[in-house]
């Protein structure tokens, strides 16, 4: 889970640096991220490795969401590649199907 807080300046659930270089890559982590509660910023911190937002909508009860509509609009128009949304369900589902939730 990342958080709210600023890690070097950078949102914790935006932090390139920490969500892929340390956690995904050099850790070689294989589950799912999801923000804190309303931690999440941006659309773009899909490609930040954040995997799951939480709760989904921007503030509480907004019926609006980063991900959703938008996330899908990023991806038409080629703004986050369509293989990053696939390693995002990959990575939420696996973990659903680990822990014999199927």
């Amino acid at each position: 889970m990342c958080s709210y807080n600023l890690v070097n300046g950078t949102y914790a659930c935006e932090n390139n640096h920490t969500l892929n270089g340390i956690l995904k890559n050099d850790l070689g982590f294989q589950g799912f991220v999801m923000s804190d509660w309303t931690a999440q910023h941006s659309t773009m911190s899909a490609m930040t490795g954040l995997d799951m937002s939480m709760p989904g909508d921007i503030s509480f009860y907004s019926n609006t969401s980063y991900f959703g509509a938008n996330l899908t609009a990023y991806v038409e128009n080629g703004t986050i590649p369509e293989a990053r949304v696939d390693d995002m369900a990959t990575r939420i589902l696996a973990s659903w199907y680990f822990l014999g939730q199927d």
